[in-house]
């Protein structure tokens, strides 16, 4: 770089593409205001839960001996059986097997495969921004993590457990056999990949899967299982009996064991018509056969294959019941929750649970005995999480044959509006004080978000429930949550819901034009926004707006909220005078109606929003620079400086000091910025800080420190293809400016 042009050349040519790299600056560094930040690592465990092989696994040696082999070599196997038949235990022993060989494992919950394999990319060593930029919608995840899968230089197996629909595997769409998606055949020499799955069928997981079908144990094989699990409660014969009625299927064995287990212990409080052994349990469950169970919302259970295991839950929830029916009733209220771990301190609230009907008066913290009497069972199963508050790290889950036999119980289908009454309750409870745009609250929302998606599903999109009030307020627990999925970057399932709840509105009861269906529909055009189809937002907020005033009044907090979107869309699509006389007119309503503070940080970003719209329009830096400093005044008062958005805020004012030449204060403030900015991921990079480093570069040309800007330039543009992608905006922006300088500088 010797022999350059002179500093005053540089600065011209550095000026003339400031205007240039404004938009295309703005668009990649996204303030806060834009969520597109991702949840950290860790908060989702892919161990393999070893914990439950208390027991050896009987009759299925051949199977076993079978995978071990076969997943020695580069392969897909299926296991595939009803729910029940033991694919999961199975898949736990391959993986205990594997781990003591030194293989990495890791368990994979169909149910929560998005945030695990988020996790299984991070532990194997995907860098930190290319997992955001691909979580947040902006890169194809599976694409990322079978890369760095197929690189693996020692031996791994990869368990993806209850598969039952095998499309959760590809969630671009598409049949899983097309290999797109999360389920894909290795391509190096170490890898192989476990599934276990309801859908045997061979076509739907492609040529290159081997598909298991998981049989029914023999009846042998059953009674020693039973045996090994309930000493002295009969014969060999009157075990292999048992077996054979229970159909061979594990869990419904492993359930009648428990019941017996419990029926013959130390606190049971009489047996059930002399169900206290093998013989017994039979006869018990003949009887239960041959009565009618009635109708059900989802079938009965032996058109859902589930006969046996029903038979199997009632009788044990019969034992519960005569020692504590609170336990039944609590069990059920669980079962109308994700299949996702419950964390059970957390949620469960005395109080709510005794102004509900479904419960009979508990006294302080009953519902704790009540979870260890379905803990005796082995109808719940207790973890412990890796959380700073033990009121979030104590979770119970529920095995999701039992679950979902009780969703479609009968008692469940005449008490719904309770049921969902109760956990909507229990979920606002918990999430009343948890804001979803506040970083701080987003491991409270990971946890409890399943739990809140389900309780809506329930509520609105079932049988219509005849209560105005759930309705509503099923309805804002739904918007809350869909703005916690915008603030983590999920935009795709936000997106699935409320798109979901505005399309079936009319079935629970209010109209597209209703204040809470508008409610819905602005985080509608929040998504739409933050995806990047600003156009398609403007729509989209424009009606609302249009409804919102109609209804609430242009001033309304609700309306100005959607006009402050309805602003950013035009301001993103580089519409500055178009979009000013907007964001004012916002600014005049709030002070005149004292809707919000002038330092509320609803108001600072209005703020900042007009300041943009004027920086970028001709001789009117100074008037944004004014305006910049202002808004830094009041954030530096009043928020943490490692707030994003404040560093968002002195990413424009950086940008005006060089549209006015001051390069030394520009260089001081960037500088500044950027030390504030390394504190706010604790030493990860975050995009705030590849924004600014870029802005660094820039005045650094601008001071005429070319060697030492190409230096920095060609560093940064290296972490950034690591870190961000080739393809990201704040890559690409440092890439054309390593180009124009080799343009301008061929030295």
């Amino acid at each position: 770089m010797d022999g350059l042009v002179s500093v005053g050349k540089i600065t011209k040519w550095v000026k003339s593409r400031l205007a240039g790299e404004a938009v295309a600056q703005d668009k990649s560094s996204r303030a806060p205001d834009s969520t597109s930040m991702i949840l950290g690592e860790g908060q989702v465990s892919v161990a393999p839960p070893l914990a439950r092989l208390n027991k050896r696994t009987q009759g299925r040696e051949a199977l076993i001996s079978e995978l071990r082999n076969g997943v020695r070599r580069p392969s897909v196997h299926v296991l595939a059986g009803g729910g029940g038949s033991g694919k999961t235990r199975v898949a736990l022993e391959l993986a205990k097997h594997a781990e003591r060989e030194g293989w990495e494992v890791w368990w994979v919950a169909a149910n929560r495969i998005s945030g695990s394999m988020r996790e299984v990319a991070s532990r194997i060593g995907v860098p930190t921004g290319q997992i955001n930029q691909a979580w947040s919608g902006r890169a194809h995840p599976p694409d990322l993590t079978w890369k760095f899968l197929d690189e693996l230089s020692e031996p791994w197996l990869l368990v993806f457990d209850n598969a039952d629909d095998p499309d959760v595997l590809n969630p671009s769409g598409g049949p899983v056999s097309d290999g797109t998606g999360w389920l894909r055949k290795p391509v190096g020499v170490h890898g192989a990949v476990l599934v276990t799955s309801r859908d045997r069928n061979e076509q739907a997981w492609g040529e290159w899967s081997e598909v298991h079908v998981v049989p029914p144990l023999e009846g042998l094989a059953g009674a020693h299982m039973l045996r090994d699990l309930v000493r002295d409660a009969g014969s060999l014969e009157d075990a292999r009996n048992l077996a054979e009625a229970l159909e061979g299927l594990p869990l419904a064995l492993w359930a009648a064991a428990k019941y017996l287990q419990s029926a013959r212990g130390p606190r049971a409080l009489g047996a059930v018509r002399g169900a206290t052994d093998f013989a017994g349990y039979q006869q018990r469950l003949r009887d239960w056969a041959s009565s009618p169970l009635g109708e059900t919302a989802g079938g009965t259970a032996e058109s859902l294959g589930l006969s046996a295991v029903e038979g199997t839950l009632m009788l044990s929830l019969e034992l519960i019941d005569r020692r504590s029916p609170q336990a039944v009733a609590l069990l059920r209220a669980l079962s109308c929750f994700s299949y996702a771990p419950i964390p059970y301190h957390a949620l469960l609230n005395t109080d709510l649970l005794n102004q509900s009907p479904l419960f009979p008066r508990l006294g302080e913290r009953d519902w704790e005995r009540m979870l260890g009497i379905l803990g005796d069972f082995g109808l719940v199963d207790f973890q412990e999480l890796d959380r700073s508050d033990p009121r979030w790290a104590s979770v119970v889950s529920m095995h999701p044959v039992f679950q979902g036999i009780l969703r479609r119980s009968e008692k469940i289908e005449r008490d719904r509006s309770e049921y969902c009454r109760l956990n909507i309750a229990l979920l606002e409870r918990a999430l009343r004080d948890c804001d979803p745009d506040q970083r701080k609250d987003w491991q409270v929302w990971s946890d409890l978000a399943p739990h809140s998606v389900e309780a809506v599903r329930n509520t609105l999109l079932g049988q219509p429930i005849d209560d105005s009030k759930l309705v509503a307020d099923a309805v804002e627990l739904g918007r809350r949550t869909v703005r916690w999925l915008i603030a983590s970057g999920l935009l795709k399932p936000a997106e699935d819901l409320v798109q979901k709840l505005i399309k079936e509105c009319g079935s629970f009861g209010l109209d597209a034009g209703d204040r809470e269906i508008l409610g819905l529909r602005h985080e509608y055009g929040r998504i739409l926004l933050e995806r990047g189809d600003a156009s398609a937002a403007e729509a989209e907020l424009k009606q609302v707006i249009v409804e919102r005033s109609q209804l609430l009044g242009e001033d309304d907090p609700d309306t100005l909220a959607s006009r402050h979107k309805y602003a950013r869309s035009i301001l993103e699509q580089s519409r500055w005078r178009e979009a000013e006389p907007l964001l004012v007119e916002i600014l005049r309503a709030e002070n005149e109606h004292q809707v919000r503070g002038p330092e509320h940080s609803d108001t600072m970003v209005v703020r900042h929003s007009l300041a943009r719209a004027i920086l970028y329009q001709d001789s009117r830096v100074e008037e944004a620079m004014e305006m910049l400093e202002d808004i830094l005044e009041v954030m530096h008062r009043n928020w943490p400086p490692d707030n994003p958005q404040t560093l968002f805020v002195r990413q424009s004012k950086v940008t005006a000091l060089q549209m006015r030449e001051r390069w030394d204060e520009a260089l001081d403030e960037v500088e500044a910025a950027l030390e504030d900015a390394n504190h706010s991921t604790a030493g990860a990079p975050s995009p705030e800080s590849f924004m600014l480093r870029h802005q660094k570069g820039v005045v650094l040309l601008g001071l005429g420190r070319e060697d030492e800007a190409w230096a920095h330039l060609k560093d940064l543009h290296q972490e950034e293809r690591v870190a961000l992608g080739m393809t990201h905006a704040t890559t690409e922006l440092t890439s054309n400016l390593l180009e124009r300088m080799r343009q301008q500088f061929p030295d």
